[in-house]
């Protein structure tokens, strides 16, 4: 009976050791993966990667911000804190902390806490200093309006010419005053107070390029944004003064037939000429466009006139409908000339125009093989006697179909002499552009000749055959003839 009792005392004792919970001592660990930085800028953002682990449970971090220096007498006290509620041994943790624009400057302490749920807590503190801002405004788009411009670049100015901006600027915290400066000569300050400006009418027709300007003088206009702390974005403009002594400029840039760089073209008997794409311009205000044609060394015939207006006029707009023919009597070998006289509204005329068109006949279409392989081996085929081909060989050639005008339509045969099958037959909406590659996918470059059962392949005769017609000129035809061969 003592027996049983000693033994039931030792179960009670051992059941009451099992339930004793087991004391958390450890500390959780914080691990910083990307360090904070020592100095920090109003409106920069202070990235911190954590890591947060622990030996049994997590329970809760919190992450403030607090200024270590005295008190400011400017700028809001800024002092954020971030409370995340954990679970798990180990977490992840992002922060994005953006400073605001009127925080105090001076020297913060970042405090993280960690604690694990045996209230255990890990502390560590970084310290880093906010200075003031850095940031310069951001000028966009700011240009000078109705000035026209030379090809270096320079904006062309006359005397007493006002300088008209137009564009704008930011500032992340505030824009204290914006200048215009006619480098050496004048110089004008607007105070602004506020984030963004407009450049419309802001310094009015203050700006003005002196009376006694000399011709070709060269000015610099400098316009300066300057922010509440100092920083500045600055822009400026070369200006040269030239009261409209340069001349109108013709520039043509597509044509069809598209003229060379010596500004000749080949037109075929019966064509036209026009004029595709191209300008004439002027630094203040074009006048007029005279247009003549002619057959060379005659008299000039003059077959349009317009009154321009503006400083650009476009040509393809302008000649939409004008098509310049010769006479249908025109025959291969004459020359004509096709000449734009152009004038501004103070009486510059520009260097005239000059395309000289040399009249040809209409050639025939031409089929050009540039290359031919038998399984992949360069041959040399012959127009005048049959080709050797292997039975099963495939036969594969490169070319193009040349034609100065337009195609009406092409065609390629591939067979037994006595019954060539058509393998391609192309129209003429499908024949542009020209040249026409024979490699195009709606063509078929590649030919395989098999053996033809109960025949000798030594007496089986084999073409190909192209036939290609341009709108004039009778059918072109070229014939390949081939002997298979074992």
């Amino acid at each position: 009976m003592m027996g049983r009792l000693i033994a039931l005392i030792g179960c009670v004792a051992g059941f009451l050791a099992a339930c004793i919970p087991v004391i958390d001592r450890f500390n959780p660990e914080i691990q910083i993966i990307t360090p904070v930085q020592t100095s920090y800028a109003i409106q920069d953002t202070i990235k911190v990667v954590l890591s947060f682990g622990d030996n049994d449970q997590l329970d809760s971090a919190i992450v403030s911000i607090r200024r270590v220096d005295e008190a400011s007498s400017s700028g809001r006290v800024w002092a954020p804190t971030f409370g995340r509620k954990l679970r798990g041994r180990r977490f992840d943790d992002t922060l994005r902390i953006v400073i605001p624009t009127d925080v105090q400057l001076g020297n913060y302490q970042m405090t993280i806490r960690l604690l694990d749920l045996s209230r255990n807590q890990t502390v560590q503190q970084i310290g880093f200093n906010i200075r003031g801002d850095e940031r310069p405004p951001i000028i966009r788009q700011l240009s000078l309006i109705g000035l026209p411009r030379d090809a270096a670049g320079n904006f062309l100015v006359c005397r007493q010419s006002v300088l008209l901006l137009t564009g704008s600027a930011s500032d992340n915290i505030l824009i204290r005053e914006v200048r215009a400066e006619l480098a050496g000569i004048i110089s004008f300050t607007r105070p602004v107070g506020s984030q963004t400006v407009q450049f419309d009418n802001l310094f009015g027709r203050d700006l003005r390029i002196p009376a006694n300007a000399a011709d070709n003088s060269r000015f610099l206009l400098i316009v300066t944004v300057i922010d509440q702390n100092n920083n500045t974005a600055r822009q400026t403009f070369n200006l040269l003064l030239n009261c409209d002594e340069e001349p109108p400029q013709i520039r043509i840039q597509s044509t069809a037939p598209q003229i060379s760089a010596n500004r000749e073209v080949t037109l075929i008997e019966g064509d036209f000429f026009r004029i595709l794409s191209g300008t004439i311009t002027d630094n203040r205000r074009l006048g007029r466009l005279a247009i003549t044609f002619n057959s060379i060394a005659t008299p000039r015939d003059t077959v349009f006139r317009a009154n321009l207006t503006g400083t650009t006029v476009q040509l393809g707009t302008l000649l939409a409908n004008q098509r310049f023919q010769p006479p249908l009597t025109a025959t291969a070998g004459s020359v004509y000339e096709l000449i734009l006289f152009a004038s501004d509204s103070a009486g510059n005329r520009a260097d005239p125009f000059r395309i000289v068109l040399n009249i040809v006949k209409d050639q025939p279409p031409q089929i050009v093989i540039s290359e031919a392989r038998i399984r992949g081996t360069l041959v040399n085929l012959s127009l005048t006697q049959p080709n050797p081909l292997p039975i099963g060989a495939d036969l594969v050639i490169f070319g193009k179909v040349l034609e100065d005008r337009a195609l009406e339509y092409f065609q390629i045969f591939w067979g037994p002499a006595q019954r060539p099958e058509r393998l391609v037959n192309l129209t003429a909406q499908d024949l542009t552009p020209l040249p026409f590659d024979l490699s195009d996918p709606r063509s078929v470059n590649r030919f395989v000749a098999p053996m033809q059962p109960g025949i000798a392949p030594t007496m089986l005769e084999y073409v190909l055959e192209f036939r290609v017609k341009d709108n004039r000129n009778p059918e072109v035809v070229v014939t390949y003839r081939f002997i298979l061969q074992r």
